[in-house]
């Protein structure tokens, strides 16, 4: 990262000051961004999208942000000759190889997806509804005895916890469970479906199946489509899910009731370390 912004400070002398009139598509090589707070920022691959919002590659920490042109004092615009271009575009590469090892790659015929690994010592859970049948019910999501979030519609939830066993279990106008066994380090899917009753949903739970190549790809293609879209990741922050913990105590406490019963007749559903999503 040094070496990168070592590079920028090298091309001062051929800098352009002041305020750069941008269009939709225009893009600028490298430069430095002066904000209205006083901040600068130095970039690489700068591009002027819709909303007047701006994306760019900041060389001091490597990362494609964003910013809104009205937060924007001025452009510096630096020229660059193609083979320091080359050597900043070596260095990009280099510090992609790093960033992929935190996510893993799910692919779907010609399509492929990132989802983001667990941090050290964790494991990740992804619960998915696949369909936006009963679309203004929600579906309560627990790990045991804690609310871990709600949402209505198509969408998915990301659950990072603690590997080994855990009992999952999503609310509606019933409950379903999971009984898991999760292994350190890999994602596991947990697909919600709706099942529509005359004014009131149901929840049926299915768990991929990755062992079932017949089952798994059907069961994939429809996880897939709901992973890939942003728009539907519905994971409640941390501070919803503390501001509203104790509104679920009565529904956990009948919910719990109703899986010792359940587990004593072993009608639950199963999710070993096998089941992690690939």
């Amino acid at each position: 990262m040094k070496l990168l912004t070592s590079i920028l400070l090298i091309f001062f002398s051929t800098i352009v000051f002041g305020q750069i009139d941008l269009k939709t598509g225009d893009q600028i090589k490298a430069g430095n961004l002066i904000l209205t707070n006083g901040e600068t920022i130095p970039f690489y691959s700068l591009e002027y999208g819709a909303d007047e919002r701006i994306s760019y590659v900041n060389t001091e920490n490597l990362e494609t942000e964003f910013l809104y042109m009205n937060s924007i004092k001025s452009i510096e615009q630096m020229d660059i000759s193609a083979g320091q271009v080359l050597e900043i575009e070596n260095k990009l590469k280099g510090e992609q190889k790093i960033v992929s090892e935190t996510s893993t790659t799910i692919t779907y015929k010609d399509k492929s997806i990132e989802l983001t690994n667990p941090q050290p010592g964790k494991s990740v859970v992804y619960f998915v509804r696949t369909n936006s049948s009963g679309y203004l019910i929600n579906f309560r999501h627990f790990d045991y005895d804690k609310f871990i979030g709600k949402f209505a519609g198509a969408g998915f939830l990301r659950y990072e916890c603690d590997p080994g066993e855990h009992v999952f279990w999503v609310g509606a106008s019933n409950s379903s469970y999971v009984t898991a066994n999760l292994e350190e380090g890999k994602i596991y899917v947990i697909e919600t479906i709706p099942v529509m009753g005359m004014a009131y949903a149901r929840v049926k739970i299915e768990i991929p199946d990755r062992l079932n190549p017949k089952n798994y790809t059907k069961q994939k293609k429809r996880i897939f489509a709901i992973l890939a879209d942003k728009k539907f990741d519905k994971t409640n922050s941390k501070d919803e899910l503390y501001s509203t913990q104790s509104d679920y105590e009565n529904e956990i406490k009948r919910g719990l009731e109703i899986y010792q019963k359940r587990s004593e007749k072993e009608q639950d559903h199963l999710l070993n370390a096998l089941h992690y999503f690939e």
